[in-house]
């Protein structure tokens, strides 16, 4: 094709217009109430075939949570909050501490010494019905991610403050492994909530704001959540689609890194007794 194509030229060439894993992620969500999308935020499925770029790293890196801002239903989440931040809010918290409810740390210990996991599959009876995983594994991951989206929810539509407990509880997990605690992502969101707080001119740690100053908060557009087309899909790259009539939004992003001056245990500790006054 020569210039940009047109989403009309690609369906007359008979090519998927959206492609096939978007399709599936907005079937499994334009249908749902915002309830239900967002206790489905877990979703082993979408969450895996939800992010159109590479990412990577483990759980304790930033990059590793990147997938997370791509994923169409906590876009949704965000983008009815832009316009009833008060029931959003609501509807995250209480699936933030369904997903907090017990230890995470038992959980994670617990999946790994499972010998026999019951299978998942994308139409689990027990998932359908409760919106978790009987297998533990599965669980512990689709807990993390929720998890992690409710804080990223929470912070593009400027209520994470009301999370600042629930984020010093998660902050200070006692994972059994290094690699598994997620240090700089917490304190990613901390920044991001003090910030708020300054915003909105509600009580905080002037000393614990400035050390966490230079940390970066990003913006960047993502394709609307019920868009046909992903923007970043590398199959629009590849057929040089116009995509400038595609809605988009800002969200924010996680940084490449945090500064490396920052001492993440000070932060975590500082920000717990902030919290718990």
């Amino acid at each position: 094709m020569h210039g940009n194509a047109t989403i009309d030229d690609m369906v007359g060439k008979g090519l998927p217009i959206p492609s096939n894993p978007r399709r599936y992620v907005l079937d499994s969500t334009k249908n749902q109430t915002l309830e239900d999308c967002i206790r489905d935020m877990g979703n082993r499925f979408t969450v895996s075939i939800g992010c159109p770029v590479e990412v990577g790293g483990d759980t304790s890196s930033l990059s590793s949570w990147r997938k997370l801002t791509y994923h169409v239903k906590a876009l949704r989440a965000i983008e009815e909050g832009s316009t009833n931040p008060v029931r959003v809010r609501g509807l995250i918290m209480d699936e933030l501490h369904r997903s907090m409810r017990d230890s995470l740390s038992e959980l994670f210990v617990k999946g790994l010494k499972d010998k026999s996991p019951h299978e998942i599959s994308e139409y689990d009876p027990y998932y359908l019905e409760h919106r978790e995983y009987e297998d533990t594994r599965a669980e512990y991951s689709r807990r993390m991610d929720s998890i992690v989206q409710c804080f990223f929810v929470l912070a593009n539509i400027g209520e994470l403050s009301s999370a600042q407990k629930e984020l010093a509880t998660f902050a200070q997990t006692p994972f059994p492994a290094e690699k598994q605690k997620p240090k700089d992502g917490c304190v990613f969101f901390m920044a991001c909530c003090l910030r708020e707080l300054e915003k909105k001119g509600l009580p905080l740690d002037r000393e614990l704001l400035a050390e966490v100053k230079d940390v970066e908060i990003p913006m960047r557009s993502r394709s609307s959540w019920n868009a046909v087309v992903d923007i970043h899909d590398q199959f629009v790259r590849m057929v040089n689609l116009d995509v400038s009539g595609i809605k988009t939004i800002r969200v924010i992003d996680f940084p490449a890194s945090l500064p490396k001056s920052l001492r993440l245990d000070d932060v975590i500790a500082k920000f717990s007794r902030m919290s718990n006054r």
